[in-house]
């Protein structure tokens, strides 16, 4: 059974000292977000006001005087005591996990043990600190102590005194609470036998985490110091105040013992005579011996209890650490190669993203065809055509052109001017059709950006990669744009500076422009037919209407042949400019895709590319430069996944 129990605190104790050196403990189970492992092990936490013996408890169960002494708060900080039950010649050593490689026989002195606290806790708190719930770690071993875990907290106190800072009431009793809150905790509640257990400070706080008294054993101190009269008898039988695990009765060294370094078992064969001369504590449980049984069996029974649960909170919480880990991504590469190769993966990775946008859609390339089948002819249907082709505007111009000779046949100045100013026109819509496919385009790179982050979460961590990745390719897309605007708008100065004179001979391709101009709604509906005119009355009042109505206008001076001359004129200037409208709609397009939307997939990233071979080290180091919160939570989620999968092993071997 000893072996056994021995084997189970020995695997306790490397799982403390292993959450301990990772910053794994009570306090940072409740201020931190990690999924740690200190909560889930069991241990036996001993509380107890500043003036109930809690101390003298603890030294009396390792059989040595090594506790720090004098007036006020002695013990500052969570001391986990370790006690592993040597072989009988195996000598008395100590070790503090902060000194590892420094043995400390504590047979010769334990006075070194108290130096050595003090010390540690000062170097820990600082100025202006009283208290620390950061534990001090000591481990003990030696054929007179018990196989146990005991971990000592600072005295509680009910006010502050001189010197102390006034939050050291509510500092001791919260660092007390984050200790014995975990329901693996065995609490040890030190009460003195000579005042009010109702007032006890241990027990105010068992009756907050433990109610039902399930996980608690009481001790009663200062048995022989009560009244005459006077004993403690139901508070051990448990009358007064119930305990599952009951209260145990045992008597301290005396002051006096304490200063003349009284030996420890001295004390106890006292402690044995002391209730064998009292017959009201005859039967009841009382002295070191019955403490430390009961102590052995409850931690014997919690770590055999909380293995199944220690492992299956091991395994959700490395899930846990892993699928962040995962999220935060890989360190950053030490060698010039290895970075120079994650910034070269991403670079690629948000090219075939964008590539792959334009050619499946999703925002991409659908969105651009979009532009073209949608956008650019209702741009075209919706233009003030009838500004420039109803009659009166037609007469104004040809008028205007003619000057001191009138037109015999045809108007050509008059009519070369309408074209260009009809074809003129055209050239909004045309730049705009460049513009929204930028739009789409710079939309697409931020959506292939958002896809990269998926696939490679680092991109995410790079923060200046992402900046110089995405600035690079807005850059190119905006190179791009400007080149478009000029091609699409020479295009349309090519068809303002030569027109196609087989057009006005050849009466096919005039009817079918005009077709064109009334679909465009160039020309209106009621002119589709050149062989029976309308009435000259109603000539006069016709005009092209961007919807292809007619629109009534005031007759003017205009006689009806004039009106049926300048109608004949309008029919064919806008048949001519809406066949080059027909050639624009469908030539725009290919000159977008060429010089705007291949364009940039060939040189989305180029620039970038180029400037990596001649980037310094530092510069490459500045490049792929992380957010110092990331770094800072990796290293942590690391070395949190490390201490639970060390558990593991630990735990795996213990059972094998």
């Amino acid at each position: 059974m000893a072996s056994q129990l021995g084997r189970l605190v020995e695997l306790v104790n490397k799982l403390q000292a292993a959450c301990a050196s990772a910053g794994d403990n009570s306090v940072t189970a409740e201020t931190g977000d990690l999924p740690g492992l200190w909560d889930t092990l069991p241990q036996i936490v001993a509380i107890g006001g500043q003036s109930a013996g809690k101390s003298s408890v603890v030294e009396a169960i390792v059989g040595r005087d090594f506790l720090p002494r004098g007036s006020g708060i002695c013990t500052r900080r969570p001391l986990v005591l370790q006690l592993v039950q040597a072989p009988q010649n195996a000598g008395e050593t100590a070790t503090f996990l902060h000194q590892k490689q420094k043995v400390y026989d504590i047979s010769a002195s334990a006075e070194a043990l108290r130096t050595e606290i003090e010390a540690e806790t000062e170097r820990s708190l600082g100025q202006g600190k009283a208290v620390s719930a950061q534990p001090i770690m000591l481990q003990i071993r030696s054929s007179r102590v018990p196989s146990l875990t005991i971990v000592d907290m600072p005295g509680l106190t009910k006010i502050s005194t001189d010197g102390q800072p006034m939050t050291i009431v509510r500092d001791l009793e919260e660092m007390a609470r984050a200790y014995i809150k975990p329901r693996n905790v065995v609490i040890l509640a030190v009460s003195p036998a000579n005042a009010d257990i109702a007032t006890s400070d241990s027990m105010r706080l068992v009756r907050e985490f433990d109610p039902q008294g399930e996980r608690t054993v009481g001790v009663l101190t200062k048995l022989d110091l009560m009244d005459k009269g006077t004993d403690a008898r139901d508070v051990l039988e448990g009358k007064t105040l119930f305990l599952r695990h009951g209260w145990v009765g045992v008597v301290n060294r005396s002051q006096q013992d304490i200063n003349s370094k009284a030996d420890m078992a001295a004390a106890r064969e006292r402690e044995k005579s002391f209730f064998a001369s009292k017959r009201e504590y005859a039967g009841l449980r009382t002295g070191y011996d019955e403490l430390v049984a009961t102590l052995c069996r409850l931690l014997e029974r919690a770590i055999k209890r909380a293995v199944p649960d220690i492992q299956q909170h091991i395994a959700r919480a490395s899930r846990t650490l892993e699928q962040e880990l995962r999220a935060l991504g890989a360190e950053l590469p030490t060698d010039r190669g290895g970075r120079l190769h994650a910034v070269l993966q991403l670079l690629d990775a948000l090219d075939r993203s964008f590539q792959a946008l334009m050619e499946g859609g999703r925002g991409g390339g659908e969105r651009v065809r979009a532009v073209f089948d949608t956008s650019l002819p209702k741009a075209f249907a919706e233009l003030p055509f009838s500004n420039v082709f109803g009659l009166k505007a037609v007469n104004d111009v040809i008028e205007t052109a003619d000057g001191l000779q009138p037109h015999l046949l045809a108007p050509e100045l008059g009519m070369r001017r309408l074209i260009q100013e009809g074809v003129a026109l055209l050239r909004a819509p045309a730049v705009a059709v460049v513009d929204a496919v930028h739009g789409a385009l710079c939309d697409a790179i931020h959506t292939a950006l958002e896809d990269v982050a998926r696939t490679h979460p680092e991109v995410t961590r790079y923060t200046m990669l992402r900046e110089a990745m995405l600035n690079t390719a807005l850059a190119s897309l905006a190179k791009c744009r400007d080149e478009a605007r000029k091609t699409v708008a020479i295009l349309v100065d090519c068809e303002q500076a030569y027109f196609t004179a087989s057009f006005f001979r050849d009466d096919a391709a005039q009817a079918a422009g005009t077709q064109l101009a009334i679909q465009l709604g160039m020309l209106p509906s009621s002119w589709a037919s050149n062989t029976a005119g309308p009435p000259a009355e109603q000539l006069l009042s016709d005009g092209p209407q961007a919807n292809g109505s007619a629109k009534p206008r005031p007759r003017g001076d205009l006689s009806p042949e004039v009106a049926a001359h300048l109608r004949r004129v309008s029919t064919t200037v806008g048949a001519y400019v809406a066949t080059v409208c027909d050639g624009l709609r469908k030539n725009i397009p290919k000159v977008v895709v060429h010089t705007q939307v291949l364009a940039a997939r060939k040189a989305l990233l180029g620039p970038l590319f180029a400037e990596l071979g001649g980037v310094t080290d530092d510069q490459l180091t500045a490049l792929l430069g992380e957010d110092p919160i990331a770094v800072e939570r990796r290293a942590a989620v690391q070395q949190r996944l490390l201490l639970l999968r060390r558990a593991r092993d630990q735990i795996n071997a213990a059972l094998a």
